[in-house]
C-alpha cells in the first residue's frame, strides 16, 4: 500500500532482508523520522500514517506572488 504526503510525494514500503523500509517513489530523501526500518508492515504503516497526520496538521506556508502591475508606478 502506497501513501501520499501533503506535498504529493508517494511513499512505498519494501522489504530489505527481514526489515520493512520506506522510500519515495521516484527517489528523494526521506525525513529522518521515516528513514529507519520496522519489523512488520503494520508497524511501518501505522508510523507513516501518524507522520502524515502531523504533516497535514501543520499550517501551510503560502508563497506571496506579485503581479507585474504591482511594480508599475
Amino acid at each position: 500500500m502506497n501513501m501520499t504526503t501533503p506535498n504529493g510525494k508517494e511513499i512505498e514500503l519494501f522489504n530489505e532482508g527481514f526489515a520493512i523500509k520506506a522510500r519515495f517513489v521516484g527517489g528523494g530523501q526521506l525525513p529522518d523520522e521515516l528513514a529507519g526500518s520496522w519489523t512488520t508492515k503494520t508497524f511501518a504503516m501505522d508510523h507513516i500514517r501518524q507522520y502524515l497526520t502531523r504533516m497535514e496538521a501543520k499550517p501551510k506556508k503560502h508563497k506571496v506572488e506579485l503581479n507585474k502591475e504591482d511594480y508599475k508606478r
